[in-house]
């Protein structure tokens, strides 16, 4: 999956526009978490554990980039095993998963 790219300019956090944005895009999913990460390479991932009807929680990592005004997201799967490093507690809200690539990086976390 690619960029998405929208002018948000500067009077909202980037926080909050993907609370806002997630919301609009993922109504079936309830967001039980949102985690800033550490700026990389001018790119700030953020760490999202969403809630399944059936109760299975799982996580995506938003990566973003601000530049004058607009934002930059690309979502990223645990699925697909994000580079990213989230932390340990925000790992220990997911249930488990089948997923090969998902425990590398859930592992790869908490170690």
């Amino acid at each position: 999956m690619g960029w998405d790219v929208e002018q948000v300019g500067s009077n909202i956090t980037t926080k909050q526009y993907l609370t806002w944005s997630i919301k609009q895009e993922f109504p079936k999913l309830e967001l039980i978490k949102l985690v800033e990460g550490k700026n990389n390479y001018g790119q700030k991932p953020f760490f999202a554990a969403f809630k399944k009807e059936d109760g299975t929680i799982f996580a995506a990592v938003f990566l973003t980039r601000r530049k004058n005004g607009s934002l930059a997201v690309k979502i990223v799967q645990e699925s697909e095993g994000p580079w990213d490093t989230a932390p340990a507690s925000f790992i220990k809200l997911l249930t488990p998963t089948q997923s090969p690539f998902a425990n590398e990086w859930r592992n790869r976390c908490v170690a």
